[in-house]
């Protein structure tokens, strides 16, 4: 972690939770948001989350990193919701090796008990597709815990080149983001229907579709066609801080 401490030591705030909107296809308005963390380095400058996460996977950072963004976002959350915000969720990334030994579990049941987390239907948390390789019985387990406690349950990158979708069945996500992939095929004739398969498949199963990677108003009707619910990307428009989405 010397990168987020050389930053600290020279009075630049290194950890910083940025938010993105997430923008319904019907209406086009925000529905919700992601929490993002932004890492800001002296030497390598701004880092999110597609620059860094598979780094700090290699070690316990990961969840260093993600126990500061629930931290942050249980924080600045109750602040959003006072100031009466409308808004379905806020998600924020948790790696998978949280999930065993119960870590992500019995910290959020205490969480729950000291009142540090009033509406936990208004947080979700976003896992990677790497959680489809997992031994399905012990996943199964430890996500309806979690989902006991109210919280909701949202897989990324989902539907990539070499994602096994087929093993999503059974899983207890509320909602998938759909990889870049996804949004690639769906705007090419040749390939268009095997996007509308995927979408169509994980609609069966009960799952809500975000799609990644939407920058137009035209890309949102023609989301909305194939059947997504809600899209992120460009039309989301710049990342906010708290104050801003309060304001």
């Amino acid at each position: 972690m010397s990168i987020i401490q050389q930053t600290a030591e020279s009075g630049i705030s290194p950890l910083e939770l940025v938010y993105q909107e997430v923008i319904s296809t019907r209406s086009e308005k925000c529905e919700a948001y992601r929490a993002l963390l932004k890492i800001n380095s002296l030497d390598l400058g701004v880092l999110m989350p597609e620059q860094y996460e598979e780094i700090t996977l290699r070690n316990s950072q990961c969840e260093k990193l993600a126990a500061w963004s629930l931290d942050k976002l249980i924080d600045e959350i109750s602040a959003i919701n006072g100031a009466k915000v409308n808004f379905d969720w806020i998600s924020v990334y948790i790696p998978v090796r949280m999930l065993y030994k119960d870590k992500l579990f019995n910290r959020l049941t205490k969480l729950i008990k000291n009142e540090k987390i009033t509406d936990s239907t208004k947080i979700a948390f976003e896992f990677s597709q790497d959680i489809l390789y997992e031994d399905k019985e012990m996943i199964v387990k430890h996500l309806q815990d979690i989902k006991s406690l109210g919280f909701k349950l949202i897989l990324k990158d989902y539907g990539g080149e070499y994602c096994p979708v087929s093993r999503i069945f059974g899983l207890p996500f509320d909602s998938v983001i759909l990889s870049n992939y996804i949004k690639d095929i769906m705007f090419d004739s040749k390939t268009k229907n095997l996007a509308q398969k995927i979408i169509d498949y994980v609609r069966e199963v009960e799952i809500r579709t975000i799609l990644f990677g939407i920058n137009t108003a035209t890309e949102i009707a023609v989301a909305y066609d194939f059947g997504c619910i809600e899209c992120i990307g460009g039309i989301s428009g710049d990342y906010k801080k708290a104050e801003e989405i309060i304001k």
